[in-house]
């Protein structure tokens, strides 16, 4: 577990725990001090031994003052206090027969808490410290006084001994496992309930995607039946006009229908059912079908090389991507005086791309930066919407839109891997 990730509440908490460690520690280094002096008749230097347990305990009260103050908490303090405990054990059994003493496995557990606490170049160096403090007590120490019979010999005193350290061991690792389970439980309910919230918040931006491409796709299409009206309004007697702009309103009427009908499968599995299934040549043509209506006065020059590809699925978000595209080519071309606007489509590298190129003014390099990360438009009317909409809708697919200057007007490029939309 690299601590480099762990956030500024989790290394005070690590730092807390060690706190406690340690004055369960003292406890019991006074309590088995006492017992051997005491109850076990086994003479030690009790002077060095309180200097060193004096050391540990204002150490750990400088750390109670340091904790309740909650100043920051680094990885190099954990490492710190992690080699203190391994000095300060060091030093106890120094005084206490070194490496023939039984508690000499108890390098184990600072080797232990770096191995579940900081990252592995530390646990390293405490690992190395340790090792070279146990290689050092093998050859300087202050020996033991032979126990003699009291315990049957020298030997049954190291077992029990190990008893005693075993016991000891098995209470830390009860605790500091317990802990760490609890944690982990902690982790993996707050991991479900994050998953929940992230699943509710996509189906949210999803759901407010859609609605907000519904509106932008509707707004050309309400905006053309507004200007009919007008001419309808203006020339009342004209029954060719009024026969050709009715049969017109009625189909820009039922895409607007249609899109509101869309727009009312909010649930992920209504909006699968809806998705276009089939091969992609086919699906692209669909759509610039159902957008020609829309804009009758642009000329779509179809130019795609997809006949070996595999069926793909077009979700709604991923048609009202394209279909915005359309329309700002569209309207780019006819601000500059052009009616057209091409259409390419191929499979490279396992990837869907679309080029549509229109014959507009085009973009300078400050609009190209702007364009699908603001709210921006060169229309005087436009919302500024269409391409974070559509950047948006392809995220969630892992897809893209690029935007490129050509010559003669602006090449919007749409990409989307294969795998994403796979059928």
């Amino acid at each position: 577990m690299d601590i480099s990730l762990k956030n500024k509440s989790e290394r005070f908490q690590i730092l807390h725990r060690l706190f406690w460690l340690r004055n369960l520690a003292i406890m019991v280094q006074l309590l088995v001090i006492i017992s051997v002096m005491g109850l076990l008749d086994i003479a030690l230097p009790f002077e060095a031994l309180m200097v060193v347990v004096s050391i540990e305990t204002l150490f750990n009260l400088f750390m109670a003052w340091r904790l309740k103050n909650r100043f920051p908490v680094t990885e190099t303090e954990i490492v710190f206090n992690l080699a203190f405990d391994a000095l300060i054990l060091g030093a106890l059994l120094y005084y206490s027969g070194g490496s023939t003493n039984p508690f000499v496995s108890l390098f184990l557990v600072p080797i232990a808490l770096a191995a579940s606490f900081i990252s592995m170049g530390y646990v390293i160096s405490i690992a190395i410290l340790c090792i070279l403090l146990y290689s050092f007590l093998m050859l300087n120490h202050y020996s033991l006084p032979s126990a003699h019979g009291r315990f049957g010999g020298d030997f049954n005193l190291h077992v029990i001994g190990m008893w005693i350290n075993f016991i000891l061991s098995t209470i830390v690792v009860v605790i500091f496992i317990t802990e760490l389970a609890k944690q982990a439980r902690r982790h993996t309910h707050k991991l479900a309930e994050n998953e929940k919230e992230l699943m509710r918040n996509e189906y949210i931006v999803s759901l407010g995607t859609l609605a907000a491409g519904t509106a932008h796709e509707i707004s050309t299409p309400l905006s053309n039946i507004g200007m009919m009206a007008d001419e309808l309004v203006a020339n009342p007697a004209d029954k060719a006009l009024v026969r050709d702009f009715a049969q017109t309103i009625k189909e820009q009427q039922q895409h607007c229908v249609n899109q509101l009908h869309l727009l009312r499968s909010t649930s992920d599995q209504q909006q699968d059912e809806l998705s276009d299934a089939g091969s992609a040549h086919d699906l692209l043509d669909g759509i610039l079908d159902r957008w020609s209506p829309m804009r009758p006065e642009i000329r779509i020059r179809r130019k795609f090389t997809l006949q070996d590809s595999a069926d793909i699925i077009i979700p709604p978000t991923i048609s009202h991507a394209i279909i915005n595209l359309l329309n700002n080519a569209a309207d780019a071309s006819l601000e500059n005086h052009h009616s057209d606007i091409i259409v390419y489509a191929a499979v490279k590298d396992n990837r869907l791309i679309i080029d549509i190129d229109d014959f507009g003014k085009g973009f300078n390099d400050e609009q190209i930066n702007l364009a699908g990360n603001i709210a921006f438009s060169t229309k005087k009317q436009g919302l500024g919407v269409g391409l974070m909409l559509s950047h948006a809708s392809l995220a969630r697919y892992d897809g893209k839109i690029t935007i490129h200057r050509r010559d003669d007007g602006v090449r919007s490029t749409l990409c989307i891997p294969i795998d994403n939309i796979q059928a």
